[in-house]
C-alpha cells in the first residue's frame, strides 16, 4: 500500500491500486450525467433574414437620384427596436401562449417582467455587416420557432410600413398645397398675360411645374392606396429539426471528465491526510 505520494509514479499507482473503484465511480457518472440530460428539455433554433428598405427609395421628388434600395443604420435600429418592443412581445405572447412555454403565472406582480425576460432571452436581433436584420428564436417545438418568427416579421413590417405610410401622408398634403399655389400664380399669369415674353415664359415655367407636381401627387397616392412592403425577406425562418442544446455527448463528457478529476483528487487528499495522521501518531509515540 502507498503511504505517500512522493513522486509522479506514484500517483499512477494511486490510479492503478484504486482502479476498480475509479472505474466504478466513472460508470455511476456516465450513467447519472446520461439520464440528466434527458432531462432536460430539448430546444430547437430558427433564423431569418431581412432587409429594411430605404424610405426615400419610394420618394417621387428624387426618382432620378442614385438612391439606396436599401436602409440605413438608422432604418436598422428602427427594425431592432419594433423588435425589442412590448407591444410584440404582447401579441406574440396571445398567439403563441409564451406564458404557458415559460410556465409563468400571469397573476404574480412581476408576471410581465418574468416574460420579457424569458422570451427576450430567446429572442434576439442581429445587424450583420451587409446591414441586414437576423432574427433568431429558440423555442421547446421546431415549428413554432419558425412560425414565431415569420409572424415578427409581418408584425415588424407592419409597425415600420405605418411610418412609411405617416410620412407619405404628410408628403401628399404639401404636394397638395405646393400644386394649389402654383395654380393660383398660373392662374394670375394667364389674367395678367398681356403677350409680354417674359410672361409667356413664366407660364409656360409654371405649367410644366403644375404638370411635375400632378405626377408627383399621383405617384403618392398610389404609395397610399397600395402601399409596399417596408422590409425585405431574404430567407424566411423554416423548421430546423435539429436541436440546439441539450449537447448531450458534451454534457456526459464534461461531467465524466470533472468527476472523475474530483475523485482522483478525493483519493490523493485522503492518501495524504492519513499519511499526515500517521506522522503525528508516530511523533507522538
Amino acid at each position: 500500500m502507498i503511504q505517500s505520494i512522493q513522486s509522479f509514479s506514484d500517483f499512477v499507482l494511486l490510479i492503478y491500486i484504486k482502479r476498480k473503484s475509479i472505474l466504478l465511480f466513472t460508470l455511476v457518472l456516465v450513467i447519472l450525467s446520461a439520464v440528466c440530460s434527458f432531462l432536460i428539455p430539448e430546444k430547437f433554433q430558427s433564423s431569418a433574414l431581412l432587409y429594411p428598405y430605404n424610405y426615400y427609395s419610394f420618394d417621387p421628388r428624387s426618382i432620378f437620384e442614385n438612391k439606396k434600395t436599401f436602409g440605413n443604420k438608422e432604418d436598422i435600429e428602427r427594425i431592432q427596436q419594433i423588435a425589442a418592443g412590448n407591444s410584440l412581445l404582447l401579441y406574440l405572447n396571445t398567439r403563441y401562449s409564451l406564458s404557458v412555454e415559460y410556465k409563468l403565472d400571469p397573476s404574480d406582480p412581476y408576471y410581465f417582467e418574468k416574460l420579457r425576460n424569458a422570451f427576450f432571452a430567446q429572442f434576439e436581433t442581429i445587424k450583420n455587416s451587409s446591414g441586414g436584420v437576423e432574427i433568431v428564436y429558440t423555442h421547446s417545438n421546431p415549428d413554432t420557432a419558425a412560425a414565431l418568427i415569420n409572424t415578427s416579421i409581418a408584425f415588424i413590417d407592419s409597425i415600420h410600413q405605418a411610418s412609411f405610410i405617416l410620412n407619405y401622408k404628410g408628403l401628399y398634403k404639401n404636394l397638395l398645397f405646393t400644386l394649389s399655389e402654383k395654380e393660383q400664380l398660373l392662374s394670375t399669369l394667364l389674367a395678367d398675360n398681356s403677350g409680354d415674353v417674359i410672361i409667356r415664359n413664366q407660364i409656360a415655367s409654371k405649367q410644366l411645374e403644375t404638370i411635375e407636381l400632378k405626377s408627383q401627387l399621383q405617384s403618392v397616392n398610389n404609395i397610399l392606396q397600395h402601399p409596399p412592403q417596408s422590409i425585405l425577406v431574404m430567407e424566411k425562418a423554416r423548421p430546423n429539426y435539429k436541436k440546439v442544446y441539450p449537447k448531450r455527448l458534451f454534457i456526459i463528457g464534461c461531467t465524466t471528465v470533472l468527476g472523475l478529476l474530483s475523485y482522483i483528487l478525493y483519493l490523493y487528499l485522503q492518501l495524504v491526510y492519513k499519511h499526515e495522521i500517521a506522522s503525528r501518531l508516530n511523533a507522538l509515540s
